[in-house]
């Protein structure tokens, strides 16, 4: 099984490689700094499966993972973080993962979703598993609350800052990439999350991604 690991902390991203080039069932780990550059390497070593962080600079796990469904459907992503709150379990799923583990998990555990994922299943056990269930059972399939189109709602400054935000980019990278201030860059944040009524960031990706304002290439 050929691994891609995409993670901007070196020392993790390093020690995950080491580990898995000692199992027998790994034959390759490619590493990334980033979702971006996760898309890069995965077209030129064609990996089996794909480790991606939640939380990178330039693409951060959730947009690199529908760009990974939409360049190669039938390749598994597992999804690592620190993160099991249900709205980041939940925007996960959304974006297309078939496994979500938390960075506390141990090597085993790991392998195992590596597994498990690769012939076609999904991992997401535990507390994961249950907060999942609970809402694939309530709310998941009922169809999106905001009906509001956010041309109508959104300036066009707030619409350019919007994406960039679900692109995973800091208030700094934000402020860099728009030649605004960090202040202004958040503030600007601040009123999107209010006229939308978003309450985090990963609200502000789901709205981002089902309004088609994010681009999938």
């Amino acid at each position: 099984m050929k691994v891609l690991i995409a993670d901007d902390h070196k020392v993790i991203r390093s020690g995950l490689a080491n580990l898995l080039t000692k199992s027998k069932l790994i034959t390759e780990v490619i590493e990334a700094d980033n979702g971006e550059e996760a898309i890069v390497k995965a077209k030129e070593t064609n990996p089996d499966v794909f480790i991606l962080d939640y939380e990178m600079p330039v693409y951060n796990g959730i947009y690199a993972a529908k760009k990974i469904k939409r360049l190669w459907p039938h390749k598994p992503v597992l999804m690592l973080s620190m993160h099991t709150t249900r709205e980041y379990l939940l925007e996960a799923v959304l974006s297309g993962v078939k496994g979500y583990l938390s960075k506390e998990a141990d090597f085993e555990e790991l392998l195992e979703a590596l597994i498990t994922i690769k012939r076609g299943e999904t991992y997401f056990k535990d507390e994961i598993g249950d907060i999942i269930t609970n809402e694939l059972i309530n709310n998941l399939r009922e169809p999106g609350k905001r009906k509001r189109n956010d041309t109508e709602i959104l300036t066009r400054r707030e619409r350019e800052v919007l994406i960039y935000f679900a692109k995973g980019n800091s208030s700094s990278e934000v402020a860099q990439h728009l030649n605004i201030s960090k202040r202004t860059a958040e503030v600007h944040k601040a009123n999107i999350y209010r006229k939308l009524a978003i309450k985090n960031t990963a609200e502000l990706m789901r709205y981002a991604i089902k309004n088609n304002l994010i681009k999938m290439k």
